[in-house]
């Protein structure tokens, strides 16, 4: 599903520019939805040559497009993170009658043009019957747990798309077809695990983040899941619970069954499915080692 940014995601007053800490929010808030799209490949963005000719081109481009200090080093940012996700819709279509919108934004961009420009994307997705997401600026994040319905007065059919707020709400649409479960015990292996249990915490356990263990993984780990087929959801659904969970929430969960291996010190081991089982030992205060995966017919083998 493709995006459209709402205005006050891209578009700053330059009063509200000129105050430091509205500035920072503006900021932070835009490059880290940027980034999250990029690092996840989530989306793409609806564009027009009039939010074309809004950003980019005099005289009412946003603060952040005229400062020299701050365009030099921001522009290459965004425009890399941006403009290749784009996707252009036609002048005919630009020219529609902006929609409307309900509940109304908090607040919009600091010209009619931008408001008109984004409305008017909306109508031809209207038009078009295609749902999106919209990702709100920092100004509206109040509302992105509220339904914001588009319409307009030629169309009998309205639009509520799927509203961002915050850019950890894109999480929850990742596509895990992005993993690539590893085929060699070498660093592109390495990598490609690393990736998806990345996923798997950002989709499933991002609530947990601030609790969260780091986490290794050795060369033996990935050997023992590389001839794996079956069981790679339940694994890295498992590996990322445990990152997320504390020893005492992992030990009295029913799933994870997380218990010391009898014998060896600093060793513990906890279920992915069935009989399954990952080991593992503490390297730091806080920090994982996944040692090896133990699949069905052979986890008593890691007790040794």
């Amino acid at each position: 599903m493709n995006t459209v940014l709402e205005p006050t995601m891209l578009f700053i007053s330059e009063a509200e520019w000129s105050i430091e800490a509205m500035r920072d929010l503006f900021l932070s808030h835009l490059l880290d939805n940027l980034k999250a799209i990029d690092d996840y490949d989530i989306t793409r963005f609806y564009w027009s040559d009039n939010l074309e000719c809004l950003l980019w081109m005099p005289p009412i481009r946003p603060p952040w497009r005229c400062e020299r200090d701050w365009q030099n080093p921001l522009v290459p940012i965004i425009y890399k993170l941006f403009h290749n996700r784009q996707i252009e819709i036609n002048n005919d279509n630009c020219s529609l009658i902006p929609a409307t919108c309900q509940p109304p934004f908090l607040k919009n961009g600091p010209k009619n043009d931008y408001s008109n420009a984004f409305l008017a994307i909306m109508h031809y997705l209207i038009l078009h019957n295609e749902n999106v997401y919209v990702c709100l600026g920092q100004p509206n994040i109040a509302m992105c747990r509220k339904a914001i319905t588009f319409s307009c007065g030629c169309h009998p059919t309205a639009l509520t798309p799927v509203i961002i707020g915050k850019s950890t709400d894109w999480y929850q649409y990742i596509n895990e077809s992005q993993i690539t479960w590893p085929t060699g015990n070498n660093r592109k292996g390495h990598e490609c695990l690393i990736k998806a249990i990345d996923i798997y915490l950002k989709k499933y356990f991002n609530a947990y983040s601030s609790n969260s263990n780091s986490f290794q993984i050795t060369a033996e780990f990935i050997e023992s899941l590389i001839s794996v087929v079956d069981n790679q959801d339940n694994i890295l659904r498992a590996i990322a619970k445990r990152i997320s969970f504390t020893q005492m929430q992992s030990a009295s969960d029913s799933g994870l069954m997380d218990e010391p291996v009898h014998g060896i010190n600093n060793e513990r081991r906890f279920r992915t499915s069935g009989c399954s089982r990952i080991h593992y030992s503490y390297s730091g205060p806080n920090s994982i080692m996944l040692l090896r995966y133990y699949g069905p017919g052979e986890h008593d083998e890691g007790l040794k």
